[in-house]
């Protein structure tokens, strides 16, 4: 719809040639308090029977108080007789119309060009090539329009749906000096578009200094830049309306091959000087076109980045953190690389299992906030064991969602090649959509090598010399591994550009098995074992699992390879040197060591208490080992750091930042590690705070809990502590002791003294913290399960469904209290329902009076239930979910127990 009818002069005057004075319309593109805002037109040659036209938009300067259109028209006649649109535009000024400037500006600025490309096809307009230009003041409106979304510049008058961002900009003498929420430079971001700027090196208004910081932060931003100075030039210098201005003419040809090089124009300059003006004047303006990939020592600026992340290895499984009895596992090149750089003792993964950590590291969202906090994930929530549990999980995503603004998806647009090889699981299966592809990877592989399952058990099918052997060994008498080889490849043929490399590795992930028969018996002979008669089991304890230990050191050979092949190949960006001298490293464990299964003890956290799938330290507490450039070596560092930190981190060593508006529940670590690593001053909130906190939120499984770490203590809040002697609803340790000069004093790690009833200020205090931080993440609690066989409080009160029907998208439900109010309802649906990866998604319902629940169905749903949740947090579901165990028992879906759609009415695609 036209929201304003151009008043085209063109049709009632003859077309005013290139060397009118006048415009050749006026256009009226938005309507004020103060006056009708108009664009002063100049129309190419031939407008009446073309179409499509590039657009050159003009905003004037004169500090937002004063100023006029005609100031720009010399640049606009100019570009009409180069096939454009050339308009200059009017906007509120503080003087004349009294508004607050440069926000009314600013939104003045935004209704042009929304304007322009609302109206595109009837103006004759293409609306994505359209140049923006502005001096002084207008030079930030101009640049506004590609950096500033605040809510109040929205004003209203076209939907801000159509965006802003010009195809390109011409900046002279850009006054950027307001508050940093309306200053380009202060919000500068990927995507922001080929930028020419001019600036006379005599302007006492505007820092030359400053203008070219911004020309290189765009170059960072793979924005294409110019930055051309004008010797001698003012604060006028591109001041067309003097006919004798060198600086003018000379400015033109700049841009003008500016444009054609982005693709906005195409042929030779046409710019006609005056007799009066030189035209050997090539050496008016001092350019600055200095390459933004390289430092003055020529090292690339942007540096290369190795993500490990090993699978379920614990802390204690690395030889240079063991501590109390030594490992019998050989760790050489993961110790030497801790040496290089630095060892965090208390380094913490997100969760205390593998999908929600890595969802956690590469969304930068706590687990707890995404709804993401196990493995798999995507179901209706129910107890595992109808009958002996006490308390069944709420229902949590199984995926990372395809939108997220993920560490990958920042990086690439930062100009990294990201590559992705091995374990991916951000989905609610291994192959299942997202894929790494999906979520900023442009190269992946997900091989997995070696740790593929030995067939028919692991005393079978051991690796040989045979070149045709798929797991052949080499010089060194490890197996081959694909997983290893891709990340070696991803290396090898990217090293050409800043590259991001997530080594997912499997090791030392289930089944617990070693391809290599020689290194088997090394740790048989070693630990003085002898190998079970069920290749399946092994009893003994401690870390006494020959079959794990050879696990872990090849984990260790495959990054010692890697790190190899850094050291080795120059670094084509850097000649002379070699890749590692450039690339900054971070090696950790999505959890804590998995110390076992049905029929196997794998290892032994001790002292830490547990492992996987528990909050206990054994299950979140982690090796974590950063080396890089300007990261001190040899440096022991006691300081709480989490996995969520390395999503701002990442970004803050490529130069890049978070994106405004993106929420991110870890910190930057980049001042600890280039200023004090022991230093836990430097580890600061958003707000400037120093961090001290860390929590935990794992409503699964049958640990059922949640965690808070302040300073040196530890609360674990236990939600499954009713009627259940073996879980106090509190527990409180004393981690570590901070003497009096900073250091860390060795405190309770085993978690054997729980501190709850001798300190109940300390519990009472960090509950009330941890309960603030669950509420703040809208997290989701586990719930009562009324099936459960034996006495709960209020169990005998829980609501009952009497009814439901569905009625096109709407599905209703009636319902009984027993007893117990209800306080909330879900809706659970599927979209694939019966597909081999069937996924749940949840939505509230709604309660109505009369006992009645409604929800509406999303498009393309095949299967539903409701949930009701009473105010004792009893969780009822219609139709009744079977146990996760009788699903699995059956080989069944959720589906083939809940309700489907109609699908007449309710159409499934």
């Amino acid at each position: 719809m036209m929201k304003y009818t151009p008043y085209l002069l063109l049709f009632i005057l003859p077309v005013l040639g290139f060397a009118s004075a006048g415009p050749d319309a006026l256009w009226t593109y938005k309507a004020t308090e103060q006056r009708p805002l108009k664009l002063h037109v100049f129309l190419p040659e031939g407008y009446e029977g073309g179409s499509d036209y590039p657009v050159f938009l003009a905003f004037h300067g004169g500090s937002w108080r004063e100023g006029n259109p005609s100031w720009q028209y010399p640049d606009c006649r100019y570009w009409a007789s180069r096939g454009m649109v050339a308009i200059s535009a009017e906007y509120r000024l503080k003087d004349r119309d009294g508004v607050a400037v440069p926000l009314t500006c600013i939104q003045d600025a935004k209704s042009a060009i929304r304007y322009l490309r609302s109206e595109a096809e009837t103006l004759k307009l293409d609306p994505e090539r359209i140049v923006v230009a502005g001096g002084s003041a207008g030079g930030l409106l101009a640049a506004s329009l590609a950096s500033i979304d605040a809510p109040d510049t929205w004003d209203g008058t076209y939907p801000n749906a159509i965006h802003t961002r010009p195809n390109a900009l011409i900046l002279y003498n850009p006054y950027f000096k307001t508050e940093d929420r309306l200053s380009p430079p202060a919000n500068l971001e990927v995507g922001f578009p080929p930028t020419i700027t001019f600036l006379g090196d005599q302007d006492s208004a505007i820092s030359e200094d400053s203008l070219l910081r911004f020309h290189r932060e765009l170059l960072s931003l793979g924005t294409p830049s110019e930055y051309h100075v004008g010797i001698g030039g003012g604060h006028g210098l591109m001041n067309g309306r003097n006919p004798a201005n060198p600086f003018f003419y000379r400015g033109l040809e700049l841009q003008d091959r500016f444009l054609v090089e982005q693709g906005l124009l195409t042929g030779a300059t046409q710019v006609s000087r005056p007799d009066a003006v030189p035209a050997n004047d090539k050496a008016l303006f001092r350019s600055f076109a200095e390459s933004p990939e390289t430092g003055s020592d020529g090292r690339p600026l942007q540096p290369n980045l190795v993500f490990i992340l090993t699978d379920d290895l614990g802390w204690q499984d690395v030889g240079v953190y063991d501590i109390d009895e030594p490992t019998p596992m050989e760790t050489p090149r993961i110790d030497q690389l801790a040496r290089e750089g630095i060892r965090f003792t208390q380094g913490y993964a997100p969760a205390p299992t593998c999908a929600p950590t890595r969802v956690a590291i590469f969304s930068g969202l706590h687990p707890a906030r995404s709804h993401k906090t196990h493995v798999v994930g995507g179901a209706p929530p129910t107890p595992y064991n109808m009958d002996h549990h006490r308390m069944m999980p709420p229902w949590y995503s199984g995926r990372m969602p395809e939108d997220t603004v993920t560490l990958a998806k920042l990086l690439r647009n930062r100009g990294y090649a990201t590559g992705h090889a091995g374990k991916w699981h951000m989905a609610i299966n291994h192959a299942a959509y997202p894929q790494p592809e999906d979520q900023g990877f442009g190269w992946t592989r997900s091989n997995r090598g070696a740790t593929q399952r030995m067939r028919p058990h692991r005393m079978t099918g051991f690796a040989t010399d045979d070149p045709d052997d798929p797991f052949r060994l080499d010089e060194n008498g490890f197996p081959f591994h694909q997983n290893s080889e891709d990340a070696l490849e991803f290396v090898r043929t990217h090293a050409d550009q800043p590259f991001f490399l997530y080594y997912a590795t499997w090791l030392v992930h289930t089944p617990i098995h070693s391809r290599s028969r020689e290194l088997l018996n090394k740790y048989v002979e070693k630990l003085g074992v002898t190998l079970p008669e069920d290749p399946n089991s092994w009893t003994g304890e401690g870390q006494t699992n020959p079959f794990y230990c050879a696990m872990v050191e090849q984990l260790d050979y495959h990054v010692g390879q890697l790190l190899d092949l850094l050291e080795t190949t120059e670094d084509p960006r850097w000649p002379g040197h070699s890749l590692r001298e450039n690339t900054y490293i971070v090696f950790t464990s999505d959890n804590g060591g998995m110390e076992g299964h049905p029929g196997e003890i794998i290892t032994d956290n001790y002292p830490l208490d547990r492992g996987k799938i528990s909050l206990m330290e054994g299950g979140t507490r982690v090796p974590l080992i950063v080396v890089g450039p300007d990261v001190p070596s040899g440096v022991v560092s006691d300081v709480l750091v989490n996995g969520l930190d390395l999503y701002p981190t990442f970004l803050s060593l490529a130069g890049a930042e978070v994106p405004a508006g993106k929420q991110v529940d870890g910190v930057d670590l980049e001042p600890l590690l280039r200023g004090d690593p022991t230093d836990p001053t430097l580890v600061r909130e958003a707000d400037g705070s120093v961090r001290d906190t860390l929590m935990w939120h794992f409503p699964n499984s049958i640990a059922l809990e949640s965690t808070i770490r302040v300073g040196d203590w530890k609360l674990v809040k236990n939600h499954d502590h009713v009627n259940n002697p073996g879980s106090p609803p509190l527990e409180l340790y004393r981690l570590a002791v901070t003497q009096k000069d900073g250091t860390l004093k060795r405190g309770d790690i085993e978690e054997a003294n729980n501190l709850a009833e001798a300190h109940p200020e300390k519990a009472a205090e960090l509950e009330a913290k941890l309960d603030a931080m669950l509420a703040e993440m809208d997290a989701d609690l586990p719930y009562y399960n009324p099936a459960f066989r034996n006495p709960l409080p209020h169990k005998e009160t829980v609501p009952s469904f009497t009814a439901n029907e569905q009625a096109g998208s709407r599905v209703k439900a009636t319902y009984r209290e027993n007893g117990a109010q209800v306080v909330r309802a879900q809706l659970l649906y599927t979209l694939n329902g019966g597909e081999r990866y069937e996924e749940w998604f949840r939505t509230p319902a709604q309660l109505l009076p009369g006992n009645r629940v409604v929800a509406e169905l999303p498009e393309g749903s095949t299967h539903w239930v409701l949930n009701l949740i009473d105010e004792h947090n009893f969780l009822v579901s219609d139709p009744q979910m079977p146990s996760m165990r009788e699903v699995r028992q059956a080989k069944a879906q959720y589906s083939d127990y809940a309700l489907a759609v109609d699908s007449p009415s309710c159409p499934t695609p």
